[in-house]
């Protein structure tokens, strides 16, 4: 969930939008909305949950829910934002 806490005076050197902190992964692609995140996080926890192997199969890499890279969260804004070239 993305969260604005404070709107803050625009800085020249600063190419926006930009992303000051933050915590927590984000969930993986078509991983089925807000109520699809939670089942899988709760599959993932539960090692008898009957999804557990499916949904670790399914991501394919170890997930950390708790982990959280500010570098990475603006260079997906930035791709989101760069310029279209006009016809």
């Amino acid at each position: 969930m993305l969260q604005l806490e404070d709107e803050l005076l625009p800085d020249a050197d600063i190419v926006y939008p930009v992303c000051v902190d933050g915590e927590s992964s984000a969930p993986p692609e078509d991983v089925g909305g807000t109520s699809g995140y939670e089942e899988f996080l709760e599959a993932l926890a539960d090692p008898d949950h009957e999804d557990h192997l499916r949904m670790k199969e399914w991501v394919g890499q170890p997930f950390d829910q708790s982990a959280f890279s500010l570098a990475e969260t603006n260079r997906r804004l930035q791709k989101m934002v760069q310029p279209r070239k006009r016809r």
